[in-house]
């Protein structure tokens, strides 16, 4: 089942043969449009809109560039499309477009997802700004992958709330203000930031993800860093295909993990789920829950059952369901159980 209530995500990885200046200065940044969607609401990075409809083609046009440099997105674009279910159409010159692709010398970025639709026809929703002549084909395999997962609708990996990386933060300000010219929130924004689980498309963090920054070891306290990653990772393929998936169900394999099934759910199992009246879901896991709304809108910050469901003083839920005839809900926790008044439900 879907969840629209995020993106998971992207970021760029440079080759082993960059020096710490070199992948400063191309370092990948998330771009969200800011014009105002048709019912008048910015749109952000959660959006429900982000995301293409599955099976969609998705014409694409180049601004600039060389012949060489066309064919080298295109061949590395079209990765995704093997584990997504989502064509890629690059048309002429002339011709509309939703993606359009520039070359201009700076940094790499692209809109997320379906905001490009609110980008001006006239301007590029992606950039390659160091591609050329000279640029290698690891750099150009995973700059290409990289951008076009953000076009897909994916974040940056590394902001995951549960990435955990222990960040040396007075070193890394003060060389990216050296190599890249950026302000502390600048910084932030970029490296430190964390998105709420609610805002997430998948529960489990991936450091192999080609969505995920090279972390160098300088930049973080004790023995860590996260290597050159260069290649779609074995989650990055499950997740875009549950994305978009295929319509061969044959090509889905069941039971499938929580973790890109259900997105953005920060649980590792569930003990019982249920459906509310009113159009809720919660799903119960320890002494947690999440409620995600059949509008597929999701509250997945996990709260405590006991301070959220007044009355409910089980550490643990083992089953649940509502009785329309008396609108109650009924809780069960090993040889008990407890009978609850909907009208005080969170």
């Amino acid at each position: 089942m879907k969840l629209n209530k995020l993106i998971l995500g992207t970021a760029l990885f440079l080759s082993s043969w960059y020096s710490q200046n070199s992948f400063a200065q191309h370092t990948c940044t998330e771009r969200m449009a800011h014009e105002p969607a048709p019912n008048g609401v910015e749109m952000l990075a959660g959006d429900l809109n982000v995301f293409w409809e599955a099976g969609q083609t998705i014409r694409i046009k180049f601004m600039g560039g060389s012949s060489y440099l066309r064919g080298k997105v295109k061949q590395y674009a079209n990765k995704w499309t093997k584990y997504a279910n989502i064509k890629f159409n690059f048309v002429g010159d002339n011709e509309t477009a939703e993606v359009r692709i520039s070359f201009n010398k700076g940094g790499s970025w692209s809109y997320l997802g379906t905001q490009c639709k609110y980008i001006s026809a006239s301007k590029a929703t992606m950039n390659f700004g160091w591609f050329d002549a000279n640029t290698s084909e690891n750099e150009f395999s995973r700059t290409t992958i990289h951008e076009f997962g953000h076009m897909l609708g994916l974040i940056h990996e590394h902001l995951h709330p549960s990435a955990g990386i222990p960040w040396n933060k007075p070193v890394v300000y003060a060389d990216y203000a050296r190599t890249q010219g950026w302000s502390k929130a600048q910084v932030d924004n970029a490296l430190f930031k964390k998105y709420d689980h609610d805002r997430l498309q998948k529960s489990n963090y991936d450091r192999y993800s080609i969505m995920h920054y090279s972390v160098s070891n300088k930049h973080t306290i004790g023995d860590y860093s996260v290597g050159w990653n260069t290649k779609l990772s074995n989650m990055d393929m499950a997740f875009v295909g549950e994305i978009y998936p295929f319509s061969n169900t044959s090509s889905h394999v069941y039971p499938s993990n929580l973790a890109t099934g259900w997105y953005g759910i920060p649980f590792s199992k569930v003990d019982a789920a249920l459906n509310y009246p009113g159009g809720r879901c919660y799903i119960f896991s320890g002494d947690k829950y999440v409620r995600w709304d059949h509008d597929n809108k999701a509250y997945l910050t996990a709260k405590s059952i006991q301070n959220n469901w007044e009355g409910v003083t089980f550490s643990k839920i083992d089953a649940a369901f509502y009785w329309k005839p008396n609108n109650k809900v009924y809780f069960f926790s090993g040889s008990k159980y407890i009978r609850y008044d909907v009208s005080s439900a969170k």
